[in-house]
């Protein structure tokens, strides 16, 4: 994968004000890209490197995975497919399935995940949830949050509750090569 495809913390940041992300979604998606980045870490000093995606991947899907939040909450989209659209006109096609897959990921393997192979959209998906606007939370809280925010009906709190089902997996998975606990990462993250 070219790096010239995937873009900088720099270039990250003028997207962001380019779609005219809001303040707290800003906020939140760089706490996303903080603990992504922590993980990652990590997990590249108990892993092969052929284990892991490029990091400036994972950072820059962190960063931009609510490019479109803000637009959709004023046209009333679906933000992680006008992202991925986003991605795509921007010349970034690597972060588009990673922003498309950051509310329902598909093709996770916690066979893959538990060996130790892991991709820059599971390790998105997965720091997405640990943030609640702008601090690490359990995915218990996040969940609570998240059911009480778009929950809207049975079918969606559903959905909801299998979406951290399969993370609340893809966590154990994640710390079978961590040398702290989930509940530890908002002190490694820098968040209060």
């Amino acid at each position: 994968m070219k790096a010239a495809h995937i873009p900088s913390r720099e270039k990250c940041l003028t997207l962001m004000d380019k779609y005219e992300m809001f303040d707290h979604i800003k906020a939140h998606s760089l706490m996303v890209a903080r603990v992504a980045e922590v993980i990652y870490a990590d997990l590249a000093a108990a892993l092969p490197a052929a284990n892991l995606p490029p990091q400036n991947l994972v950072l820059a899907g962190a960063m931009l995975h609510d490019i479109a939040k803000s637009i959709c909450i004023k046209k009333g989209c679906c933000h992680s497919m006008v992202g991925a659209e986003i991605c795509l006109a921007e010349g970034f096609a690597p972060l588009a399935e990673i922003v498309a897959e950051h509310v329902y990921i598909t093709d996770y393997s916690s066979q893959n995940c538990c060996a130790g192979f892991f991709r820059a959209k599971e390790l998105v998906y997965y720091a997405d949830k640990r943030v609640r606007h702008d601090k690490v939370v359990s995915l218990e809280d996040r969940m609570e949050y998240i059911i009480e925010r778009y929950g809207k009906n049975d079918k969606m709190i559903i959905n909801i509750k299998k979406s951290f089902a399969l993370c609340q997996d893809m966590e154990k998975a994640i710390f079978l090569f961590l040398p702290y606990k989930p509940e530890d990462l908002a002190a490694r993250a820098g968040s209060k």
